[in-house]
């Protein structure tokens, strides 16, 4: 057929940079996504447009059985959508699963 493999997941580049100290623990995470241009158009398939996702955690672990998360995905709200997120259909792009923006998370974990 003179086409890429379908379902492809583009070239991605991720880091992290994380802290350390006594109680507390910090997480930064990025993600980037390059654009997706090979394509099996016999399959459905479309462009999907490069995206960067930016995440932060922040935990704090007062005694040694609880510890208090704090997180925050998505900082930039970028709104984005995965190459193979999208149903296996011939639709138009408006049929795209668009991921969450921004999400606050905080949680608390216990152990005995």
């Amino acid at each position: 057929w003179d086409e890429p493999i379908p379902e492809i997941a583009p070239f991605t580049i991720k880091g992290e940079l994380s802290h350390f100290y006594k109680t507390f623990t910090f997480f930064l995470s990025d993600r980037y996504v390059l654009a997706q241009e090979r394509i099996a158009e016999s399959f459905g398939e479309s462009v999907s447009e490069a995206f960067n996702v930016l995440d932060m955690s922040l935990f704090f672990k007062p005694i040694d059985q609880i510890t208090i998360g704090f997180a925050v995905d998505n900082i930039l709200d970028e709104n984005y959508y995965e190459h193979t997120g999208r149903p296996y259909k011939n639709l138009e792009e408006s049929s795209l699963f668009y991921e969450p923006g921004r999400n606050f998370k905080l949680s608390l974990k216990f152990q005995f």
